[in-house]
């Protein structure tokens, strides 16, 4: 609409619109070329969300005709017996963190063995990313860091750009920086100072200006101090004969492969920020590490089995005891002390419980008055329940044994003894 009142407004100052007709009629084709491309793109955001609805809409249908979403105690079925709407969650997280990671292909196979599990109608998890943007934006960090071009950063920045002013990040600047260094690198100083007067320069002065103000603070748009700083360093790389060859520590950390690195994690970073997505970690890290602090404890496994380790408190890094690592001191269900979870427990805070529940290992049920704890004598703790229903056997000559399902040990019902936690 702008661009059409800027041409209203040209013919409206012109004595003989004939002789202006061909110019305003190419700013006319231009401008019906933005609005279909604009249309379509908001077609194309529209079906998305028609999409994503659609399979959000099928799998809530799903888990309400499911009998596990009736009230009751929680459930705990397999990956095979989850029901849509949970199928969807998992591998949204999954596929997310994927995505995130960069997986393209792994990502594929995902949706393929969800499409074949619930079916041609059902949706899958592609529906519900937009594999565009990822794949774009995957393709410039890869260019920017394998091949060390910095175009495509710098065309992805020109189409966020009124984002990135409103983050206020300096990724474009550091591009700019980083494409002026390529073309020292490479011998190309001519080239070099062109592109520095053309996106280095004209801002410069905005920013140099503010050295002699008050604080070193100014409202004109243009350079940080600390950018003016990088930017004359940057100059003064054309004075060395071989750049990549160069010893001193400063100029050598410009010409070096971590900082392309380095340069693409920060384009990554930008790319999730201007899209709205969690920076540090990905949903997926988010719910774990939710679930293995909540699951935490002083007794949990620490390390290898065999061996000894001090748990301390996370708050104020006191040592609590030493843990036992042996096959005998630890829960086996214990997400925690499973070698995967203990290597992502690592640095997280412990669980704090303002109230403690005994819960039995074998029914998974609490004990309590009603079903109060029952010891064996190998120091194993069960529910009267389970050993009542689950836990008691008769062998060939009649007698009645209570049998660990951990040990498999044997135990006469005398022997069983009720225990009282204070």
């Amino acid at each position: 609409m702008r661009e059409l009142g800027q041409i209203v407004t040209l013919l409206k100052k012109q004595d003989n619109p004939d002789s202006t007709t061909d110019a305003l009629r190419v700013r006319l084709l231009h401008l019906r070329e933005a609005l279909v491309a604009a249309d379509a793109q908001e077609k194309d955001l529209l079906e998305r969300c028609q999409r994503k609805l659609q399979t959000l809409a099928t799998a809530q249908k799903d888990e309400e005709a499911s009998p596990s979403s009736s009230i009751g105690p929680p459930q705990y079925p397999s990956r095979h017996g989850l029901t849509l709407r949970r199928k969807l969650q998992l591998e949204r997280l999954v596929g997310e963190y994927l995505l995130r990671q960069g997986y393209l292909e792994s990502l594929s196979l995902l949706e393929k063995e969800g499409a074949s599990t619930q079916g041609a109608g059902a949706g899958g998890v592609g529906k519900l990313f937009d594999l565009d943007i990822f794949i774009k934006c995957r393709a410039v960090e890869r260019q920017l860091v394998e091949k060390r071009d910095c175009m495509g950063a710098l065309a992805w920045c020109a189409d966020h750009a009124s984002k990135l002013r409103r983050l206020n990040c300096p990724l474009e600047f550091q591009l700019h920086k980083q494409q002026f260094l390529e073309l020292v690198r490479k011998g190309h100083r001519i080239q070099a100072l062109e592109y520095a007067s053309e996106h280095l320069d004209p801002t410069a002065s905005s920013a140099a200006a503010a050295v002699g103000g008050a604080g070193g603070a100014t409202n004109t748009p243009g350079l940080s101090i600390e950018q003016l700083w990088e930017v004359q360093q940057a100059m003064a790389t054309l004075a060395l004969a071989d750049p990549e060859a160069c010893t001193v520590p400063e100029y050598q950390r410009l010409f070096a492969v971590e900082r392309l690195r380095e340069l693409g994690d920060s384009f990554a970073a930008a790319a999730r920020r201007c899209y709205g997505m969690t920076q540090d970690y990905s949903t997926l890290e988010v719910c774990l590490q939710a679930g293995l602090t909540a699951l935490k404890t002083p007794l949990c496994r620490l390390g290898a089995p065999g061996e000894m380790a001090k748990a301390k408190e996370e708050d104020d890094g006191q040592e609590i005891g030493m843990v036992a690592e042996d096959e005998g001191h630890y829960n086996q269900d214990c997400p925690v002390c499973s070698p995967t979870g203990r290597a992502l427990a690592v640095g997280l805070p412990l669980a704090h419980f303002g109230n403690s529940y005994l819960t039995c290992r074998c029914t998974g049920e609490a004990m309590d008055g009603g079903n109060p704890p029952m010891v064996l004598p190998n120091g194993r703790v069960y529910s009267q329940r389970a050993i009542s229903e689950n836990l008691l056997s008769v062998d060939g000559s009649g007698a009645v044994w209570v049998t660990c399902p951990r040990t498999g040990d044997s135990f006469a019902p005398s022997d069983v003894k009720n225990i009282f936690v204070v």
